[in-house]
């Protein structure tokens, strides 16, 4: 269980089942950012980074200037890479598990985000985290990382998964 990622269609509940396993297993033993879609009038319109210290930062926006597109949305790289770069590195210092969530094409924007997440893979850190479903050959290569123990979360057990991987952390925490 040293890099779980979990995998689903968008609208399936990732991130729902990041945030149930970071309250099951307690905020003070997480280290990390989870991703919220920002809605106006029930449209999404961006992504924003909710660290677990409380800062926010956005991550991508249909109304951002920024040149680097994908899709309708602008996005962030450098507001992103301030934040969500050395919160990882910090994490790696501590005893805490890492919480990553997303691993997707947005953040693959970032040189330095994909370095870092492979700097990970290769430690010893526990890390839980969310990446992108469709085939992408950089995703693909992550998938594939011998140390990446990867979860598909569908409807039908999205409700269960984030218990079952709280209960082997907690394993890990005693």
């Amino acid at each position: 269980m040293k890099f779980t990622l979990l995998t689903a269609e968008p609208g399936t509940g990732k991130t729902t089942c990041i945030r149930k396993i970071i309250n099951a297993i307690g905020i003070e033993n997480c280290e990390g950012f989870y991703t919220e879609e920002v809605r106006k009038d029930d449209v999404r319109t961006g992504f924003v980074c909710v660290f677990l210290t409380g800062e926010r930062t956005t991550l991508a926006d249909i109304d951002s200037i920024s040149e680097l597109r994908l899709g309708r949305y602008g996005i962030e790289l450098e507001d992103f890479g301030r934040l969500v770069i050395p919160t990882i590195e910090k994490a790696l210092t501590t005893k805490k598990f890492l919480i990553i969530d997303e691993i997707g094409l947005m953040q693959l924007f970032s040189e330095r985000f994909k370095e870092t997440v492979n700097k990970v893979l290769n430690s010893d850190k526990i890390i839980i985290g969310t990446i992108f479903f469709n085939s992408h050959p950089e995703v693909d290569k992550l998938k594939e990382n011998p140390n990446v123990h990867l979860v598909s979360i569908t409807k039908e057990n999205r409700d269960t998964i984030p218990y079952e991987i709280a209960d082997e952390l907690r394993k890990i925490v005693k």
